[in-house]
């Protein structure tokens, strides 16, 4: 809500009615504003117009405990999580799909032609992810999905099962 906003609805408020000090908690109050009715809720001592509220995006919040994959110009690493998440093998399969816009990363068994390292063991001995330099890859990434070769991409993921298989899902447009 805008200060002004604020400002007029508290000094309306309290010109009409109680003193601010006697706002209820999370009660709420109808406010003439003009020929307009707004409906606030005394939070903290202070008046906030419901209908100026919306709901918060999960992707606004914090996703350090959730897979991630970040993109840079010429590599990609996945976080701890992603790992963690498909058992902590040490390679996979990247399959893209260019029309739905998704990347799926699968393990697999070994290297084999078209499997890549993503983990490694740190000084401690524990798994951690590995940077896979990808020139031709993230160019061809960057290039499909418009993105500005400049800029870092870190894009979500989610778990799926597939063939009783756990496999990451990572919307390459959101």
């Amino acid at each position: 809500m805008s200060n002004k906003l604020y400002q007029f609805l508290k000094i309306n408020y309290i010109a009409n009615s109680q003193k601010e000090s006697e706002l209820k908690l999370n009660e709420e109050y109808t406010k003439f504003v003009g020929k307009a009715t707004v409906t606030c809720v005394a939070y903290k001592k202070k008046l906030i117009a419901v209908e100026k509220l919306g709901v918060s995006q999960k992707e606004l919040f914090s996703n350090k405990n959730n897979p991630m994959v970040t993109i840079k110009r010429n590599s990609v690493v996945f976080n701890i999580h992603a790992l963690r998440m498909l058992d902590e093998c040490e390679h996979i399969n990247i399959l893209i799909n260019h029309e739905k816009k998704t990347m799926i990363a699968r393990p697999c068994a070994g290297y084999n032609g078209n499997s890549l390292q993503w983990s490694k063991f740190d000084k401690c001995g524990k798994v951690a992810p590995k940077k896979i330099s990808f020139k031709l890859f993230t160019a061809e990434m960057y290039y499909n999905m418009m993105w500005n070769p400049e800029d870092t991409v870190t894009i979500p993921g989610e778990i799926v099962k597939c063939n009783d298989q756990k496999i990451l899902l990572f919307k390459l447009n959101e």
